[in-house]
């Protein structure tokens, strides 16, 4: 059973962010409490996965042999950058498993 089945863990989930006083805050509309910060956005969305790991109470070594993150689709993303300076923009996450092959930069959808 993979860790999406065990935990039961959200195919998608809506996150907000807005930076606000120099950092990056995300929350999630679906449940309550969960927020997170980051000082940048790449920490900001490992925050955001953690938070989600965290919320579903999957153990840490589940978390860390996963690869999995959540994470907004590139070009989602890069048309709503410029409006994170200034709103609370939501953002639909997916989860990915990253790919071992030495790039950060990609990542690989599973269904």
């Amino acid at each position: 059973m993979n860790i999406i089945e065990k935990y039961q863990l959200p195919a998608t989930i809506t996150v907000c962010i807005v930076k606000d006083k120099g950092l990056y805050v995300a929350s999630l509309q679906e449940y309550a409490g969960c927020m997170t910060e980051a000082d940048d956005m790449f920490d900001l969305f490992s925050n955001i996965t953690d938070m989600v790991l965290t919320y579903f109470n999957v153990s840490r070594k589940d978390a860390l042999n996963s690869n999995l993150y959540y994470l907004p689709k590139l070009e989602q993303f890069q048309k709503k950058k410029k409006q994170i300076q200034k709103k609370n923009v939501p953002l639909e996450f997916y989860y990915f498993h990253s790919l071992n092959n030495g790039n950060s930069n990609l990542w690989s959808k599973t269904n």
